[in-house]
């Protein structure tokens, strides 16, 4: 019995096995909260720093799952769009930040991303979960992530009311 019990805790997509605080959920090798409150993208993207993380990087090449696990927690919670950390800095393509890694795999909506002044990538359930990119002073919540094994004295627990964390 302890064989199976250990085996599903191995093979589980939200692997129990995973360091995570209080308020982080475990997704493979990362935590993720998700926030409550609408922040401009850069707040989002400083708040995510502050607890050692990112915003969420919406990429397929290392797991496919992760981005319908993301969207399972939106619709279950009824949350339309999200900022994700994707970001245009100044001609170039867009990027994963921080660290500025390029883009591979984008999921861009039809007719996006647009021209001019639009440097961040919200994820628009109203566009079937696809992303659009966005003014960065508009407002959205946002996801952050870190690697699940990260420890930060800001991190343990998180009392910051921009997150509301939940077992989803």
């Amino acid at each position: 019995m302890l064989r199976v019990v250990l085996f599903l805790a191995l093979t589980s997509p939200q692997s129990v096995l995973a360091f995570c605080n209080d308020g982080w959920l475990p997704y493979h090798n990362v935590c993720v909260v998700f926030s409550g409150v609408e922040r401009p993208w850069h707040q989002a993207l400083a708040i995510c720093t502050k607890y050692g993380g990112w915003i969420y990087h919406d990429n397929d090449e290392d797991d496919p799952d992760k981005h319908t696990w993301i969207v399972g927690h939106m619709k279950a919670h009824k949350v339309a769009s999200v900022w994700i950390g994707g970001f245009k800095a100044g001609y170039k393509s867009f990027e994963w930040m921080p660290g500025f890694e390029y883009i591979r795999d984008p999921r861009w909506a039809p007719g996006q991303p647009k021209s001019g002044e639009l440097r961040c990538i919200s994820l628009q359930g109203q566009l079937g979960y696809k992303w659009k990119n966005e003014n960065c002073t508009s407002k959205f919540h946002y996801i952050c992530e870190r690697r699940s094994n990260s420890y930060f004295a800001n991190s343990s627990p998180i009392k910051i009311y921009d997150f509301t964390p939940y077992t989803g």
